[in-house]
């Protein structure tokens, strides 16, 4: 009784230890004053200790007293981790209290040595075990059985029964199971062949935690969190049949049923469409589901309604989900989608909604800037063929409003302990760089054939020899209002050595050289621009690799990029043609067939400089010739009309080559089944 010692306990002269420190500093000074005081620094070990008062004044007189000190450690500092678990197919799973231990410590390092059970049996002095408590109530293993395996309750309490009774009580979470870390050593022999008596302590328990079934058939809640409480003990500070020398924190368990052994209640459903801005339904969306359980994240794809599912889904689970679709940049990307980012920049008109501005942010940044020009015209050009470190579809979580702007945006949904089904987890797609909205969503990038022209430009037809350096001019026939134009400019033959734009702005930065014969253009134009006829467009410089005539090799087609031009106050989409004028200024030219591709019937629009004989040849890339066609034709505008039944059922790429006179030109269909 610290408060209250005894006459032998403070006579007792084992207890003092002499320190001439005062405050901490060993200088021998003395405490002076009517009140004097002092603090003695850490160190000194726990147990009972004596102090030695001794007390002089100015006369020489001195008096001593003696008391005595005790110095206890405090109980240990449990600290608990929380945790998710999942049921076996039985209901149940089996938890050990030191699985919720997140660096639990005692206060005071324990003196060495053995604190010990029986004869046979010793523990570790500065061990801790862990045990959990039941009922808010502390429980500890039977001391006696602390090496070996047991059921328990209570403090120390066996578990009444045969075997298979304390088994069944442990299932029902009604006991709890010790569970000791043990080394077996075995005693020395003496020379007559007899066990050492000196020697003691076959086991020595360096550890232990005792476990508990927790589940449905254990009587506890699935997917919601409940309280758990684990218990520290210190092995020197432990009294049998009480909770001193333990302390214990309070955490969470989970506990999943993913393998239906608490019955369909405990399943659940998470569901969805995929749909873009203009409700056009997603399909073949890469739809994935992840949580921290075993074999997850899964995936699965939309069906063609857009919708997906994930089905029997443990409850109490927290779970995220994202969509995806790879490949296709180009889909829905043409040079209007710049006039329209250009047109935002410079507040011409400002994109008027969250998802274009999403579109029209190439690079990623948060932002619409003149960079996101720069990447999507390399791609329109051809010089590459993805952006990187960028996918091809965002997937905006649709709930999310963005009603402040975009940025940030949600891409993933998340349930936290999910407990109930729910199918209302949609995304919007949005194509990057598809500003307009023109990209199909359910199959590779989709063909838009212009309706009507909305740009004629002309150039001189002329015999070049091989080794020349020639200047072509590009000129104005038809160029009203035009916000922008796009096309792949065919040039067997012949390699682009410069292009200097006259009445545009057209420089190195619009042209994509995609090869020595093909080079790529896209140019817009804010406000819109007007050429008057006969004016200059563009001036191209070529190197001739042989002799040939002009109008045989240079082509507008769609190649690599689709020939197209965006014209009038409502951009409308039209086509693009290049005229050849003879000498006397009259124009040779063959337009792309309409519609390409096609299946049944498809027509070829051509212009002669004066009335002739015309053949059109349709032949495979082999060469096979697989239709003639031999007509007159008029000056001006004319047409055949191509049917599949004359072409013996061909498919695939096939060339025709339309010749009258000195001229030729031969372009590119597409006939699908």
């Amino acid at each position: 009784n610290i408060a209250n010692p005894t006459a032998m306990q403070i006579n007792n002269a084992s207890l003092y230890t002499e320190f001439r420190t005062v405050n901490g500093l060993s200088t021998g000074l003395e405490l002076r004053g009517t009140n004097p005081t002092f603090t003695y620094p850490t160190g000194l070990p726990a147990g009972v200790h004596g102090v030695l008062y001794i007390v002089r004044d100015g006369c020489g007189n001195v008096t001593e007293c003696r008391n005595t000190i005790g110095i206890w450690p405090k109980a240990p500092t449990p600290y608990c981790v929380s945790l998710s678990s999942a049921v076996m197919k039985n209901g149940l799973v089996e938890l050990w209290a030191k699985d919720f231990d997140r660096g639990s410590f005692q206060n005071c390092k324990s003196p060495a040595g053995y604190r010990v059970i029986n004869d046979s049996v010793r523990i570790e002095n500065d061990l801790l075990f862990f045990t959990f408590n039941r009922a808010g109530q502390a429980e500890h293993p039977i001391v006696s059985r602390l090496h070996e395996e047991h059921y328990f309750r209570g403090l120390g309490e066996a578990v009444p029964g045969t075997l298979a009774q304390q088994e069944a009580a442990y299932n029902e979470g009604n006991a709890q199971k010790w569970l000791p870390i043990v080394e077996r050593r075995t005693r020395p022999l003496l020379p007559d062949g007899s066990v050492n008596p000196v020697s003691r302590w076959d086991w020595v328990i360096t550890g232990g935690t005792s476990g508990q079934q927790f589940g449905c058939y254990a009587g506890n809640t699935i997917g919601i969190p409940i309280m758990v409480e684990m218990r520290v003990w210190v092995v020197r500070l432990f009294v049998p049949g009480t909770a001193e020398g333990s302390d214990f924190c309070s955490t969470r368990l989970t506990l999943i049923d993913n393998q239906s052994g608490c019955g369909a209640n405990t399943l659940v459903t998470l569901g969805g469409n995929v749909q873009t801005e203009s409700v056009e339904m997603m399909n073949a969306v890469e739809v994935s589901l992840k949580a921290e359980l075993p074999d997850y994240s899964i995936a699965t794809k939309t069906d063609k309604e857009g919708k997906y599912e994930f089905n029997s889904l443990p409850i109490g689970v927290n779970y995220t989900i994202e969509a995806k679709k790879v490949g296709d940049y180009m889909n829905g990307v043409n040079t209007l989608d710049l006039v329209q980012i250009q047109r935002h920049i410079l507040g011409i008109k400002k994109l008027d909604n969250p998802y274009q501005m999403i579109a029209a942010d190439a690079d990623g940044d948060e932002a619409v800037r003149v960079n996101d020009i720069v990447t999507l015209r390399k791609m329109i050009l051809g010089i590459t063929d993805k952006i990187d470190d960028m996918p091809s579809w965002r997937f905006i979580d649709a709930s999310d409003r963005m009603e402040d702007g975009p940025w940030p945006f949600r891409e993933v949904i998340s349930h936290g302990a999910l407990t109930e089904t729910t199918t209302n987890n949609n995304f919007i797609g949005v194509k990057l760089g598809d500003v307009d909205g023109t990209a199909s969503a359910n199959a590779v990038s989709k063909s838009t054939q212009p309706r009507s022209t909305g740009v004629r430009l002309s150039v001189e037809d002329r015999v070049m020899k091989a080794g020349e350096e020639v200047e072509i001019s590009l000129t104005a026939e038809q160029f009203n209002e035009v916000h922008g134009m796009q096309m792949t400019l065919s040039h067997e033959g012949m390699e682009l050595i410069s292009i200097d734009g006259r009445a545009i702005e057209m420089t190195a930065d619009h042209v994509g050289k995609v090869s020595k014969d093909k080079t790529t253009m896209s140019w817009a134009s804010a406000n819109g621009t007007t050429v008057a006829q006969g004016s200059e467009v563009m001036r191209l410089t070529f190197r001739t690799t042989k002799a040939q005539q002009l109008s045989n090799v240079l082509q507008i087609t769609s190649e690599v990029t689709g020939a197209e031009a965006y014209v009038g106050t409502d951009m409308e989409l039209g086509g693009i043609v290049l005229e050849m004028r003879g000498k006397e200024g009259r124009p040779f030219e063959v337009g792309q067939n309409e519609p390409n591709p096609w299946k049944t019937n498809t027509v070829i629009n051509y212009t002669l400089p004066e009335a002739g004989a015309v053949k059109l040849t349709v032949f495979d890339l082999t060469g096979k010739v697989m239709r003639t066609y031999v007509s007159n034709g008029e000056a001006g505008q004319n047409q055949i009309t191509v049917s599949h039944e004359h072409l013996n059922g061909a498919t695939g790429i096939l060339i025709y080559k339309v010749e009258t006179g000195a001229f030729s030109t031969q372009r590119k269909m597409l006939v699908i089944e």
